[in-house]
């Protein structure tokens, strides 16, 4: 019945709105995710024509239609077509066209819900209290890695002084017995250029 009543009404409608559904999901911050929604859709949406509006959901309620009105049924159809193949944040999209009253409806309904959403509650809190947790503990490995980090660079360091050392070393114990050798050989030899 359901699937009847949309073929209806994109049957009966103007063509100039669209009813996208899964593009928006409830999530923990949730203004920051219905502003990103907004953005994508009006960035997408728009670039096959003229929108007159886009309405999207804030309430901490899952699977809310978002709701675009074009200004050209054309547009609207490429644009559905566009969408019906596509993912958002791992959910398939399922796009509709409706008349563009019904996309002008479900923006204002989509407004009246935001402006209807209940306050953050404790749930929302404890999300909130966790997330700072988990931030400060990661601050916290944060600054061990880093810790051990400039150990590991000293430690690197030191063993390039001691290569160095060790090289220097070689290289004087090489000359002094090449010395040894011109000496032994009976040819002259200037201790001080051979270092």
């Amino acid at each position: 019945p359901e699937r009847r009543k949309r073929r209806r009404d994109s049957q009966d409608s103007d063509g100039r709105g669209l009813r996208v559904e899964q593009l928006f999901d409830a999530a923990p911050k949730l203004e920051e995710y219905a502003r990103k929604v907004e953005t994508d859709t009006r960035a997408t949406c728009g670039g096959f024509g003229a929108l007159r509006s886009v309405g999207v959901p804030r309430p901490r309620l899952p699977n809310l239609a978002v709701w675009v009105e074009f200004e050209d049924a054309r547009a609207c159809e490429s644009c559905r077509a566009s969408l019906a193949s596509r993912t958002y944040d791992g959910r398939t999209l399922r796009v509709d066209v409706v008349d563009s009253s019904a996309a002008r409806r479900g923006a204002r309904d989509a407004e009246k819900l935001t402006a209807a959403a209940p306050p953050a509650d404790d749930g929302v809190r404890a999300e909130r209290d966790r997330l700072k947790a988990d931030a400060s503990y990661h601050e916290a490995q944060a600054k061990l890695l880093q810790a051990r980090v400039d150990d590991l660079e000293a430690e690197l360091e030191s063993a390039r002084a001691d290569a160095k050392k060790a090289k220097d070393y070689a290289t004087q114990r090489i000359a002094a017995l090449v010395a040894r050798v011109d000496v032994v050989e009976g040819r002259s030899v200037d201790a001080s250029a051979m270092l």
